[in-house]
């Protein structure tokens, strides 16, 4: 049926997409040993684009109607989203070995939502603990809206009051 291929289809392009991501930790070992931090930062900007290109090239004619005010907002995503966040993680990565990198990368999404919470928590404020639950709770219904596994569950019971 539709739903089961759309499932199976979603559940692939997950995969790879983790893979992908997955192999970018010690890949960053590897290449931080070859080339500076911040050649690597901005290799991965340019290739990323060139690679991207095809997929937007049809659409660049909006890009005329981008304001100012989000060309900056642009431009600090990329310095510090994209060129600072690789940066960081080839540096750390001389640092450590692959496999400490990787799981280090893969449970910082868990350490991150279980120290907001736990922030939060500890805030007087009601307004910024209220707010980090709310984040906290979209975070969590943009993983999935249909099924959540016990990662998720468990996160939920965690932000319960």
């Amino acid at each position: 049926s539709s739903d089961k291929m759309k499932k199976y289809s979603s559940l692939i392009f997950l995969a790879v997409g983790m893979i992908l991501f997955g192999s970018a930790t010690p890949v960053s070992k590897i290449i931080g040993l070859e080339i500076s931090v911040f050649t690597a930062s901005s290799l991965r900007v340019i290739l990323g684009s060139l690679v991207l290109l095809p997929f937007v090239i049809k659409e660049l004619h909006l890009v005329k109607k981008i304001h100012l005010k989000n060309w900056l907002l642009i431009f600090g995503i990329a310095i510090f989203g994209m060129v600072g966040f690789t940066a960081s993680l080839i540096k750390g990565m001389s640092y450590i070995s692959g496999v400490s990198g990787s799981v280090i990368m893969a449970t910082f999404p868990m350490v991150t939502t279980i120290a907001l919470h736990n922030l939060a928590t500890a805030q007087s404020s009601a307004g910024l603990k209220t707010e980090a639950k709310a984040n906290a709770r979209k975070a969590l219904d943009f993983v999935s809206e249909n099924e959540r596994g016990n990662f998720q569950v468990s996160l939920q019971e965690i932000l319960k009051d």
